[in-house]
């Protein structure tokens, strides 16, 4: 059954919809399908929409479970998705999965600080079931009836847990770690410490050098430490778990990152990445596509990844990713993007990425091919 992919209905108008909702008919008004479609789609036909379930290989060893909706529950949870970023107020100290915010804001607080702890929650969708889901609809300030509650939540979950690959899965996440962030803010400001949230990860600093042992203290054993008391008996007061294997605690003078971002002195992207990508982009000159290709499959099969993209998309992701970081008056990306204009894309580099390098070099130089004006 075709089901229309938008909703039709004003930001306004689906605001009030939300308000009132108590009954399974309400829901279906809101996701603009009739009730009947509705009721199939989530009991009576629901083994014919199965997920599509597949692993994908973590940079750090290792790998994550994906399951991929099928299209007519991806468009349902692609809608409501909609509804719920309208109505949902977000914590200051979450940065995951907002249209606003990134890893580098994420990253921002986080910067020139003596001392820096990070740290995992373990299996974070997973450990997300029905329940809890159906219990922040119901609970303030959302406020919504017991029966469209439960529809919701029926349609947001899988197997009873919030599914990693569903549309709704982060915005769910984040409502449901409202209280969480808001005590973990709490005890940061007790400790003299600041806090921020990435999806699962999880980062508190300290201007002193040394991290409070309520939060956590070093095992002596590299940037190993133990999680403090407080820390985690609020974590786990909070229903979630933290992965003991990815405590880490920076002291100034070693490199220090928040989620993959160096922030010793200013956000920044590891010198690493910066020089591979300019290996990427001089290998692909003198070596040609074949051989660059290649080398890119030989890097994936190595870390157990099925399939390898465009070598010409690799570089442009890794552009597009020193400009998020380091913003597009650079130096570093804009003498990057220029190289890779010129050996890479022949000077017919993508719109959007050559609007930024126009942009950087008027900025930087005065005019778009570098000369003084």
């Amino acid at each position: 059954m075709a089901l229309s992919p938008r909703l039709k209905a004003s930001d306004t108008t689906l605001r009030k919809k939300f308000a009132a909702l108590n009954t399974f008919a309400d829901v279906a008004d809101l996701l603009e399908v009739p009730l009947p479609e509705l009721r199939y789609i989530l009991y009576d036909g629901r083994g014919h929409y199965p997920y599509r379930e597949f692993d994908i290989v973590k940079r750090g060893g290792g790998s994550r479970t994906i399951h991929a909706p099928h299209p007519t529950y991806r468009i349902l949870q692609r809608k409501l998705d909609r509804v719920l970023r309208l109505v949902t107020r977000h914590h200051a100290a979450a940065h995951g999965f907002l249209s606003s915010r990134s890893i580098v804001t994420n990253a921002a607080g986080h910067v020139g600080k003596g001392v820096i702890l990070n740290l995992d929650l373990e299996k974070f969708f997973p450990s997300i079931n029905f329940g809890r889901v159906q219990g922040v609809l119901r609970s303030k300030p959302f406020g919504v009836g017991y029966a469209a509650a439960t529809v919701m939540a029926q349609l947001c979950c899988l197997d009873h847990k919030l599914p990693q690959g569903a549309p709704t899965s982060p915005i769910l996440s984040n409502m449901i770690c409202f209280r969480l962030d808001s005590q973990l803010v709490a005890l940061a400001r007790e400790h003299r410490a600041y806090y921020s949230r990435y999806a699962d990860d999880i980062t508190f600093s300290s201007w002193s050098k040394n991290i409070s042992p309520a939060l956590a203290t070093p095992t002596g054993a590299g940037a190993g430490a133990t999680i403090g008391s407080a820390l985690r008996r609020t974590i786990e007061d909070n229903d979630f778990k933290i992965n003991e294997n990815k405590v880490r605690v920076l002291p100034r003078g070693t490199s220090q990152r928040v989620t993959g971002i160096t922030v010793s002195q200013k956000p920044n992207v590891n010198r690493t990445f910066v020089r591979t990508t300019r290996a990427m982009i001089l290998n692909y000159s003198s070596k040609g596509n074949d051989w660059s290709q290649a080398r890119l499959a030989a890097l994936y099969a190595s870390q157990h990844r099925v399939g390898s993209p465009p070598i010409e998309s690799v570089i442009r992701g890794r552009l597009a990713y020193i400009r998020m970081v380091r913003g597009s008056s650079d130096p570093v990306y804009v003498k990057l993007c220029a190289l890779a204009n010129e050996l890479v894309f022949e000077k017919k580099i993508t719109p959007g990425l050559y609007t930024y390098y126009r942009a950087a070099r008027l900025a930087a130089c005065g005019s778009p091919d570098g000369s003084q004006r």
